[in-house]
């Protein structure tokens, strides 16, 4: 994973962040997008305090969870104090910090292990993540959603993006195949359908000589049962249909 994305960040970390294909010439318009992001974010934030009465979330330290070159971590320190981005490609790193327009209240930090160690425990009021644990295997994204909710301070919010479903029917933009393909997955074991997967992946790259962002899903009970059983508090779920012109999205945000 680290070589795929760090050979991406080399190559057009734009084009692999965001689609449709940008350029260094589109820079602003690029940070433009993070910066709408984050405002419908807030957005929701605020929904969540009228809520829950007993949730008000800190505006101190906030974490962009799979930063890339800061697309929206610069956007986040409009309204926390100090926002840390982490990633873990060199490439994306680096420009992170040459498009860095925020100075010492956006810090990024390269991480390659398989947990959030540098950061300690109840760190940061306020943890996004979009469009990143959908490219790992479920079982790493667990271990990383457990270590985000071990820095979530106490009162603090975690919000994070992963694939649930196949979008299964016309008014969702599914076909009958996709509907048939689905069942059939639905009914394999994870293991079996990720290891599939996998080798589906590695052919494609012996194939192509090119890195491939690889994708995987998992079904949004199963999520918010392992999100229990991890003692997180789930206090909204976001189905999200207009991201992919072939999946269903999930927004899940939860404090502990």
């Amino acid at each position: 994973m680290k070589k795929t994305w760090d050979e991406w960040g080399k190559r057009d970390p734009f084009a692999a962040i965001l689609t449709p294909v940008w350029d260094e010439g589109k820079a602003n318009e690029f940070f433009e997008t993070g910066v709408r992001e984050i405002e419908e974010v807030m957005k929701h934030v605020e929904t969540i305090e009228t809520k829950f009465s007993d949730t008000c979330i800190p505006r101190k330290k906030a974490l962009d969870f799979g930063c890339g070159i800061g697309r929206l971590a610069q956007a986040l320190a409009g309204y926390f104090d100090e926002v840390h981005g982490v990633d873990i490609t060199p490439s994306m790193i680096d420009q992170a910090n040459r498009y860095n327009s925020q100075g010492d209240r956006c810090k990024y930090h390269l991480n390659v292990s398989d947990s959030l160690d540098p950061f300690p425990d109840d760190m940061f009021d306020f943890i996004y993540s979009s469009v990143v644990l959908m490219h790992m295997e479920t079982k790493y994204a667990r271990v990383y959603v457990q270590e985000l909710l071990r820095v979530l301070s106490p009162g603090g919010l975690l919000m994070f993006q992963y694939l649930s479903r196949p979008k299964l029917n016309p008014s969702e933009g599914g076909s009958p195949s996709k509907v048939i393909k689905h069942l059939v997955k639905t009914t394999i074991p994870e293991v079996l359908v990720h290891s599939v997967r996998k080798m589906r992946y590695e052919r494609l790259r012996q194939k192509t000589n090119e890195p491939v962002i690889e994708m995987y899903w998992m079904k949004r009970k199963k999520v918010e049962r392992f999100l229990e059983k991890i003692g997180a508090r789930t206090l909204s779920v976001i189905e999200e249909r207009v991201e992919w012109p072939s999946w269903i999205s999930c927004l899940y945000c939860v404090t502990k």
